[in-house]
């Protein structure tokens, strides 16, 4: 039997920042965005002699992710998170020429939160057969949650529990 297997992973992440000064105030607008991507796939064929037989079970993840910041004189005034992963996989079969086997699934996990309370989950599945989906939205909280010095790296402790909470609870639902 002959096989090639690929698998590849790879990240492309871009950070910038945006600063707006008056006389009176300076705004920093910090947005961190990641593309992570991975892909798979083998391509299986049998010994020779057999006509037109392979597998190819193949699978692609590729997702955003986004964290945006705002501060304002230094104290940080709001922040978001953004996390949209899509996943396709497949596989085809064939045998002398026929197609014995073939399949394929498609999901879509979206979830943003903010620092204003702000939470939404969407999950839609889509494969053979059916589809389904799931929605959670929570509501919005009146206060902003305390703030740290660097958020971007420490993470907003308010705006992780509204986000734990908010996957906990879409979760329950799938």
């Amino acid at each position: 039997m002959t096989s090639f297997l690929e698998n590849l992973t790879h990240t492309e992440t871009i950070d910038t920042a945006t600063t707006t000064s008056s006389p009176s105030r300076t705004t920093v607008r910090r947005v961190s965005e990641s593309y992570p991507i991975r892909m798979r796939s083998l391509f299986q064929t049998p010994h020779q002699g057999q006509k037109d037989f392979f597998n190819l079970p193949a699978g692609v993840e590729q997702s955003l992710q986004r964290s945006t910041t705002v501060s304002v004189n230094g104290t940080q005034t709001f922040s978001s998170w953004l996390d949209d992963t899509v996943n396709a996989s497949g596989l085809l079969s064939r045998t002398n020429g026929v197609t014995t086997l073939s399949g394929g699934r498609d999901s879509e996990d979206y979830v943003a939160s903010d620092s204003t309370g702000y939470c939404y989950h969407h999950k839609l599945v889509a494969a053979q057969g059916g589809s389904q989906a799931t929605s959670f939205c929570a509501p919005a909280e009146a206060t902003l949650p305390h703030r740290t010095a660097d958020n971007r790296r420490s993470g907003d402790a308010g705006s992780i529990s509204r986000r734990a909470a908010c996957a906990t609870k879409s979760a329950a639902r799938r």
